[in-house]
């Protein structure tokens, strides 16, 4: 007998989508903003590592937040 699968998403599902967006909404902003504070600081060259530190701190801090606040089931 062939099932098909239940289209909604499970309560897991839902919670592993928040977290990866929440990761990906915070690099974006740790890109934007890293730039904008790092091009008035030194130049090109600084706004494009400022960038990618922010990028990645953010992305870590914000992404463990929704990781610890959001429940595992």
């Amino acid at each position: 007998m062939n099932r098909t699968p239940d289209p909604t998403p499970t309560s897991a599902q839902w919670r592993s989508r928040a977290v990866y967006a929440t990761y990906g909404l915070s690099a974006l902003v740790g890109l934007v903003a890293g730039f904008q504070f790092g091009a008035r600081a030194g130049g090109l060259v600084i706004g494009v590592v400022a960038s990618i530190n922010a990028a990645v701190f953010l992305a870590l801090i914000c992404g463990g937040l929704a990781e610890r606040m959001l429940p595992r089931r």
